[in-house]
């Protein structure tokens, strides 16, 4: 037996867990952030910003270990979520040089990505030494950035580029702690 409950409360979710005192069995079982820009949030020093924005609802999300899945309209976009992400939570992020990702040996990919590969990165954090202040026993970047299989269809002209066009939720990537 299966259960959907949708609640809507007109909030950020770190404010609306600390408002409403959201039960635990009405909190998400993962969180999907759709073109979220977390990119763009490397500065907190006006109060607006998306790091300002961002970063208490991150926090809360890894803290309660709820699965992150970010999408954004680029390669280059998911990357550097992925680097911002990271950079919110405390966490290590280790480029890996060779072809292994999380463990499992990648294709390299090109063409359609602009001849980039894609992203080969290994998030460590915890078991023992180094491990990430109030942060649990550890986890990983389950989905390194990736091309979204259920993107948006309908491909939308970038106005700041000639001959250029992107996706709704073209690149996905998913962090979850364990």
């Amino acid at each position: 037996h299966c259960s959907i409950y949708l609640t809507c409360i007109r909030a950020l979710y770190h404010e609306a867990v600390e408002q409403h005192k959201l039960s635990t069995e009405y909190m998400p079982t993962i969180a999907v952030l759709c073109n979220s820009g977390l990119h763009e949030g490397t500065s907190s020093s006006s109060p607006g910003s998306l790091a300002n924005t961002w970063a208490p609802t991150l926090e809360m999300l890894y803290d309660q270990r709820i699965p992150i899945v970010a999408t954004s309209y680029t390669w280059e976009e998911a990357r550097d979520d992925v680097t911002q992400l990271a950079a919110v939570l405390g966490l290590e992020l280790e480029t890996i040089s060779g072809s292994e990702v999380n463990g499992e040996l990648e294709k390299e990919k090109g063409g359609d990505e602009g001849g980039l590969a894609r992203m080969k990165v290994k998030v460590t954090w915890g078991e023992g030494e180094g491990e990430s202040e109030g942060r649990g026993a550890g986890g990983e970047l389950v989905i390194p950035p990736s091309r979204n299989p259920f993107r948006g269809l309908l491909p939308m002209p970038d106005t700041l580029c000639d001959n250029k066009f992107f996706y709704n939720n073209n690149y996905y990537f998913m962090l979850a702690q364990w």
